[in-house]
């Protein structure tokens, strides 16, 4: 029988050196919480949630956990450039996740990570959520959690 090589196995088998993202790094762990004030956020205002280092392989296990938000509200979650903020991926991460019921939601639907695609930051980026659809609620709570290799 035929045997075919990993992308990372044939690196290697041409005697080049993997990066840590891409085999043995290690897996760390991204947290921020946001909590709404008393007025709503607004169609397309973002909420700046935190960074990741240069070098980052983002996981496809990123979720949020919510609190009871408005009808049909929905977040992006991306990144952009630290040193411009130029937007890399607006919804890299999570596209049009809905965040209206209290519960678990999945952000790996991203574009950065569907359809067989990794993403590994090639500088510092901002993680950060956009508002789509509907307003944020009042007072709405947002955790997110994802993992990322990097060194």
């Amino acid at each position: 029988m035929a045997e075919v090589k990993s992308t990372q196995m044939t690196s290697l088998a041409a005697g080049s050196k993997l990066l840590p993202s891409a085999d043995g790094g290690r897996k760390r762990q991204f947290y921020a919480e946001y909590l709404n004030g008393a007025s709503t956020l607004a169609i397309a205002d973002t909420i700046y949630l935190g960074d990741l280092p240069k070098g980052a392989r983002i996981n496809h296990d990123w979720i949020g956990n919510i609190s009871t938000g408005t009808a049909s509200c929905t977040l992006d979650l991306g990144f952009r450039s630290k040193a411009t903020g130029t937007v890399i991926d607006v919804d890299g991460i999570g596209a049009l996740v809905a965040v209206t019921t209290a519960g678990a939601v999945a952000f790996n639907n991203g574009s950065s990570l569907t359809a067989g695609l990794s993403y590994v930051t090639t500088e510092v980026v901002e993680v950060y959520a956009t508002v789509r659809a509907a307003v944020f609620a009042a007072s709405q709570k947002l955790i997110v959690e994802g993992s990322y290799v990097q060194d």
